[in-house]
């Protein structure tokens, strides 16, 4: 299984993608940024064409800054991550576990202070 992972912007204005076999086809698939808080999930088809399954979403105030796939929670299926700025030196993140048909469980988040708070010192 393998996944990679367009360019992440420190502003993702443009076009951010990660591509991988999201339903174990051995077909690539697409994860597209389609807007600054969406997400849209393409499944390849043999023709080479694609098909929507899935439209991820975050908080209208949460812009996406970061995306990619992989398999987060070792169950062999990629799972979709994403990443957003919470001001002050803090990040949200997202998950959403990859069921491996196309389709993805409930969004889990978190925030995290980046570098990590206390971790080198005082900050």
């Amino acid at each position: 299984m393998i996944a990679i992972a367009g360019a992440s912007p420190s502003r993702a204005a443009g076009m951010l993608a990660a591509y991988g076999d999201i339903n174990n086809d051995g077909l690539v698939d697409i994860a597209a940024l389609t807007s600054s808080t969406t997400i849209t999930i393409s499944l390849g088809n043999p023709d080479g064409s694609y098909t929507v399954t899935a439209i991820l979403s975050l908080p209208k105030n949460r812009q996406i800054t970061s995306m990619g796939l992989s398999d987060r929670d070792g169950d062999g299926d990629l799972d979709l991550y994403a990443s957003s700025s919470a001001g002050g030196g803090w990040v949200y993140t997202y998950m959403w576990s990859g069921n491996g048909d196309g389709t993805f469980g409930t969004m889990t988040s978190g925030k995290w202070a980046w570098p990590p708070k206390g971790h080198f010192g005082s900050f």
